[in-house]
């Protein structure tokens, strides 16, 4: 039922209007009525009507001027304009402002008059329908990452090809060729821990992500997934003479790896499945290929997107004995502060691996046993924290040298410590603890009383404690860590503002902006836009 109403001076005209149909019994309710073009703006303002059927020659305030403001109060109202006279100039103004129909008092019919109410019902009821679509659009944009995600797990599991391709399809996401090849890449580590904090990590893939996903708009058939560990990109493409599938895959991340240099300064690495795939085998080879990462770990630096070939053995060397030398020259090297001593032996090692094929993940371990037990030996305080920060990056490293730069990063820093007779400036460990800990819980309000308990520490202590190590209460703490945080991800991504707040736990974007302007005198939209 959509509400009506109905003015005009002429009382026996509303009469008539009212008696020449039967508004009920055409869905629609006749909710108000009047003679007067200011009582008309105040019961406009009170009901809310769907349709105005007006006259054009009221006082005060014509029909046309109403209509004016009818429309900036409700944007989608349909207006009916009647008229005593043909007026082209009335006429004119009345299609400026969109009416619906322009109608002549002295001949008008019950006919005329359903024709023009259907009309303007059926207008309604096509922006209702545009509205949902614009929303669902909305909610699939907000929610593009999710539902991506869900994409990327129904492709891996095997979903059936059809409604594989019905769920990409309301995605906004075409697969309309037969043939699919696909590549998987990875951070590369070799320069990063210069450049970069360890928890930095995640949102830097998560920047590479929403690169990889701006460049894939120029080329078409490109999806791009962000599985965490691997930056997944699946090319859709008709089979052809004249459609060179690698040379394209080429072109494609020639410029990802361009702009993620230029604006994020890291380094990506490639590999790719047989050139083509069926959509049913997608998953399969994904699978395979995330399984067997370390088939590559010496694959060449340059643009290395080496065919995977699961048929294929490749049979390594027990790292154990092989870099006895190597090991104890780096040891002498971080004891004597013997920086080129340690670059050589590292060189050593690295061509020997690659030459002897030496197990990838035994070369992990030994590079993760060697600092830990140079750490040990220096007695280094905070030596823990830094150990933390990265080596589960070391222990899992898919390239040889992301490995050795990280293994060398890693003991420079130590003789770094040494030759200044300090350690590096690090944070309090429990500090960093409880970095960890907010790091962790993100997404969720986290308290000081959550914490307490995380340490196992009274919660009035805990808040007395904290003041005294940082200077600041915990929840001022807490919301600068999650601003940082926030800063690098309206820098590096276009994502909502709504987004970024719920990714860090708040629900209310007042409120977040509140607080970001709060911590850095900006809100989250002018720090975006400078």
């Amino acid at each position: 039922m959509y509400n009506v109403m109905l003015i005009d001076d002429d009382v026996p005209m509303l009469k008539y209007l009212h008696k020449l149909i039967d508004w009920e019994a055409c869905g629609l309710h006749v909710a108000g009525e009047t003679y007067s073009s200011v009582r008309a703006l105040q019961m406009f303002k009170e009901l809310l009507p769907d349709i105005v059927v007006t006259d054009i020659g009221l006082p005060q305030m014509n029909g046309l001027e109403l209509a004016a403001q009818f429309s900036s109060i409700k944007p989608g109202v349909r207006i009916i304009f009647l008229t005593c006279h043909e007026d082209f100039h009335y006429a004119k103004q009345a299609l400026l402002l969109n009416a619906d129909d322009y109608l002549i008092k002295d001949e008008l019919t019950e006919d005329q008059l359903l024709r023009s109410l259907k009309q303007s019902v059926g207008r309604i009821q096509q922006s209702v329908v545009s509205l949902e679509q614009v929303s669902y659009r909305e909610d699939v944009n907000r929610n593009r990452d999710l539902l991506k995600e869900s994409l990327f797990q129904r492709l891996i599991k095997g979903t059936e090809a059809d409604g594989l391709l019905g769920y990409a399809e309301r995605l906004g996401v075409e697969w309309k060729h037969p043939a699919y090849a696909l590549l998987l890449g990875h951070l590369s580590l070799a320069g990063l821990p210069e450049k970069y904090a360890s928890r930095d990590m995640p949102l830097l893939r998560y920047g590479v992500y929403n690169i990889a996903c701006e460049v894939a708009q120029t080329y078409e058939g490109v999806t791009v997934f962000n599985t965490g560990d691997f930056l997944v990109i699946l090319l859709n493409y008709r089979p052809g003479l004249t459609f060179n599938e690698k040379q394209y895959l080429h072109d494609y991340t020639a410029d990802l790896r361009d702009k993620c240099d230029r604006f994020l300064h890291v380094g990506l690495r490639f590999w790719s499945s047989p050139a083509r795939l069926e959509l049913s085998s997608a998953g399969p080879t994904f699978r395979s290929m995330a399984k067997n990462r370390y088939r590559f770990y010496y694959a060449d630096s340059g643009y290395a997107a080496p065919k995977f070939d699961d048929g294929s053995e490749v049979y390594y060397l027990p790292a154990e004995g092989l870099f006895g030398q190597e090991l104890e020259d780096i040891g002498a090297a971080a004891a004597h502060r013997d920086h080129a001593l340690l670059e050589e032996a590292i060189e050593r090692i690295r061509r020997t691996a690659c030459g002897k094929l030496a197990d990838p993940e035994e070369l992990n371990r030994l590079c993760v046993r060697k600092v830990r037990q140079l750490f040990i030996q220096q007695a280094r305080p905070g030596a823990d924290a830094e150990e933390d920060e990265w080596i589960p990056y070391l222990q899992t490293a898919m390239h040889v040298d992301d490995a050795l730069a990280v293994f060398g990063w890693m003991i420079q820093r130590l003789m770094i410590g040494t030759d200044t007779g300090a350690a590096p400036a690090v944070k309090e460990p429990k500090l960093q603890v409880i970095d960890d800990y907010i790091y962790r819980h993100l997404g969720e309000n986290v308290s000081s009383i959550d914490v307490a308990e995380h340490l196992f520490m009274n919660p009035s202590y805990f808040s007395r404690y904290f003041k005294r190590l940082t200077g600041e209460s915990f929840t001022d703490y807490a919301h600068r860590y999650k601003v940082k945080i926030a800063c690098k991800a309206l820098q590096m991504s276009e994502d909502p503002v709504e987004l970024i707040a719920a990714k860090l736990g708040y629900s209310d974007r007042t409120y977040f902006s509140k607080v970001f302007k709060k911590y850095t005198g900006r809100t989250p939209r002018e720090y975006r836009e400078r």
